[in-house]
């Protein structure tokens, strides 16, 4: 049965410092998304699933491309 949110929760945009490795962002500090709980896979966002990102200003969207393989 897949679990919706009734109404929608505020989360808190944190930032993560990459290292030196990290050669492609240089050690800037980037924002971080992370995203995760038991109502993802109740609502179809399984582990190995295909996503949809969609980006325009102050909003992301993320849908599942189709089934998981």
């Amino acid at each position: 049965m897949a679990h919706s949110l009734r109404s929608p929760r505020p989360l808190t945009l944190t930032q993560r410092v990459e290292t030196s490795l990290d050669t492609w962002h240089g050690g800037r500090r980037l924002p971080v998304i992370r995203v995760r709980g038991e109502w993802l896979e109740e609502n179809g966002f399984v582990a190995g699933a295909r996503l949809i990102v969609s980006v325009e200003r102050g909003r992301i969207v993320v849908t599942l491309a189709g089934e998981v393989r």
